[in-house]
């Protein structure tokens, strides 16, 4: 069975996977070419639609999205990554050929990471698909100490059956407390996490 630190290595030594969605073949293509030679791994969606199944499919590490699309435009298909609790943490850089400050507000507020516009500059693309593909290996790796973490509270509590659930009970707790007195909804993950952990 491998262990923590070979699955670790192995995602590190993968080539990253780049979901590429443009309704213009042309563009799709010129994407396609400067992510390769940048080392990275593609698939491609010509809508919306399409874009959906192969996030379901394939779970991409970064994903590059137009906005004026058919079936389903940009917007809406990064409104539902940034919903989905699975993919929320996917980066998602908008590319497009609106140069229009609503527009890019309109991406941002719906949670897109970054915003590019057209024609694409090489190498401005390729450094920014690096940053936003560092910062997600950082924060899946910070999943994973947290996965490493709760397992470790399930081993101790197994021990004992007096004490078993124990650590959720007073998570449970502690939220109803914190909801009780008005505490902001981010905060509130970070409470349940913490108290989860207070025996450890």
């Amino acid at each position: 069975m491998p262990s923590e630190k070979d699955r670790t290595e192995s995602q590190e030594s993968r080539k990253a996977l780049v979901l590429v969605v443009d309704d213009h073949q042309l563009s799709r293509e010129l994407l396609k070419a400067y992510l390769s030679a940048g080392g990275y791994d593609t698939i491609e969606a010509k809508n919306g639609e399409e874009a959906l199944e192969e996030l379901a499919e394939h779970s991409p590490d970064l994903v590059l999205l137009d906005i004026i699309m058919p079936v389903i435009n940009g917007y809406e298909v990064c409104r539902r990554i940034k919903e989905n609790q699975k993919t929320t943490l996917l980066p998602v850089i908008m590319v497009t050929g609106l140069d229009d400050f609503e527009a890019k507000m309109k991406a941002l507020t719906l949670g897109a990471d970054d915003y590019i516009n057209k024609p694409i500059n090489e190498k401005e693309l390729l450094m920014r698909v690096k940053n936003h593909l560092r910062i997600k290996q950082l924060t899946d790796r910070l999943e994973n100490a947290e996965n490493i973490i709760m397992t470790l509270v399930r081993i101790l509590e197994a021990k004992d059956p007096y004490t078993r659930g124990h650590s959720e009970r007073v998570a449970r707790h502690a939220q109803r407390l914190a909801t009780a007195v008005g505490m902001a909804e981010e905060r509130l993950e970070i409470l349940q996490r913490a108290a989860l952990l207070h025996d450890v």
